[in-house]
């Protein structure tokens, strides 16, 4: 296949990673005008007028530990709030058996 000058190839190259991987390397076999390297829908490196045998090397991701997600949070919150309001419901209906007992006590005396 041949170019005519002012002619130019697009193509797209994918590489299937495993999940652990954290750096990726690549080498340029020939040059190229334009690179662009996107993860995860996320663009993480251009490169303009990449020269042959030019070396890049990009961090994929550095493990961390996740973040909570909003939706845990609140799921937390209104459990936290049930678990509350039972236990308060529970102390009140004690406190009402209690004076109830005084009471009918007090009218036997």
């Amino acid at each position: 296949m041949s170019l005519s000058p002012g002619e130019s190839l697009d193509f797209k190259l994918s590489y299937i990673l495993p999940t652990d991987t954290e750096n990726f390397e690549k080498r340029l076999s020939y040059s190229t005008d334009i690179l662009s390297v996107t993860f995860n829908d996320r663009k993480l490196y251009d490169l303009e007028d990449g020269q042959s045998n030019q070396f890049f090397s990009l961090i994929l991701y550095r493990p961390t530990t996740a973040p909570l997600d909003l939706t845990y949070i609140i799921i937390i919150f209104i459990l936290i709030v049930l678990i509350i309001s039972i236990t308060l419901f529970s102390l009140k209906k004690q406190r009402v058996k209690v004076k109830t007992s005084i009471a009918e006590s007090e009218e036997i005396l």
